[in-house]
């Protein structure tokens, strides 16, 4: 779900749309939630727990985000609460500017694609606020952890194991349910 900048639910066409980072339009037969719980499973946790730990770091109760994969940077920010008869999901780390425009405002992505919602961008604001102070909480966290276990070296912040990685690293989601034409 990488490649995944914002989806959406369309109930009456029994159908979530998916617009891609190239803007390449996608139509699965699952719903919004059923594609979180299996990007979640994939990256090897649960949707519940996912957002549980959202909650917990951040002291978010409503519209809580999905850390999808948090190391990673892949979090998608819920725009309406889990009652709105629509859903309609933001990825996180693609979000370049949130402006006002009109009553509603303006979403543009990092590769260029605008989006234009019925919102206060003041609600986009606070979730992308949250999403950092959560990334904040996990990787302060992980470094304290890795200090306390012997894993980092104080003195030269170096890593103390004998562990690197090298190549691109590519995390992606496919879907089998996945196509360019809605199923009827």
């Amino acid at each position: 779900m990488k490649n995944i900048l914002y989806f959406y639910d369309q109930p009456l066409q029994n159908h979530t749309v998916l617009v891609t980072r190239s803007g390449q339009i996608l139509f699965s037969s699952m719903r919004p939630k059923a594609l979180l719980q299996k990007a979640c499973l994939k990256h090897g946790c649960s949707y519940e727990g996912a957002r549980e730990s959202f909650a917990y770091l951040t002291k978010a109760r409503r519209k809580i985000p999905v850390a999808v994969f948090p190391g990673g940077r892949l979090i998608f920010i819920p725009v309406y609460g889990q009652h709105h008869e629509g859903e309609l999901y933001l990825q996180y780390d693609r979000i370049e500017r949130v402006q006002r425009h009109g009553k509603g405002c303006r979403i543009q992505f990092k590769e260029g694609l605008i989006l234009l919602l019925d919102c206060d961008p003041r609600r986009i604001l606070k979730q992308i606020k949250r999403c950092s102070l959560f990334l904040d909480q996990i990787f302060e966290f992980s470094e304290e952890f890795q200090q306390k276990e012997g894993m980092l070296d104080d003195s030269r912040g170096n890593v103390g194991m004998d562990w690197h990685c090298t190549g691109k690293l590519s995390f992606d989601f496919s879907c089998d349910d996945m196509d360019s034409k809605p199923k009827k």
